[in-house]
């Protein structure tokens, strides 16, 4: 069967849930844990749950992965979280989608995609002269699985520009 590797957060104060495939960057923070009991001075919890935000420059490092769904409504029957907020899926390894855009041009199956400069989306992974960068590296988000022809793609009327969901492995955990 497919395999998808999750990690799990939850939403910071006035922060909603993103669309399916968001690209997702840790924000460096640790959040808040529930129930912590002291045994010999140390907590006895010690699953972690990191913030994060929509990536929002080309290839920006930190990617944890791409938004995949919500988990469970309520923190309370897990051993991590703020009791009272839903936890979310953040896709991190394994066969999913990426929302990509037109930003870095037209992407052919296998090319690898990273951050794009608008929010939450991916690019062709690019070096800084624009050329196709064809290497795993600590920037990549995922690989493309199909060819997008931007030139056949309209331009979303809501966001003003072009962008699509596509099927992808997902390497960024």
């Amino acid at each position: 069967g497919t395999f998808l590797g999750v990690h799990f957060t939850q939403l910071q104060d006035a922060q909603t849930a993103m669309a399916l495939g968001t690209i997702v960057v840790s924000t460096g923070n640790v959040l808040p844990l529930r129930g912590l009991k002291a045994a010999r001075g140390r907590p006895t919890d010690v699953e972690k749950l990191v913030a994060v935000e929509k990536s929002i420059s080309r290839a920006q490092k930190g990617v944890y992965g791409v938004w995949f769904d919500k988990l469970s409504d309520s923190a309370e029957r897990y051993s991590f979280g703020i009791a009272n907020r839903p936890i979310y899926q953040i896709a991190s390894v394994g066969l999913f989608v990426v929302r990509v855009t037109d930003t870095a041009g037209d992407i052919q199956n296998g090319n690898w995609i990273h951050a794009s400069p608008r929010a939450g989306e991916g690019e062709r992974q690019i070096d800084g002269a624009g050329n196709y960068e064809p290497t795993l590296q600590d920037k990549t988000v995922a690989k493309a699985l199909v060819d997008v022809n931007w030139a056949a793609i309209q331009v979303d009327p809501v966001l003003g520009y072009k962008w699509k969901l596509i099927p992808a492995t997902i390497h960024a955990g």
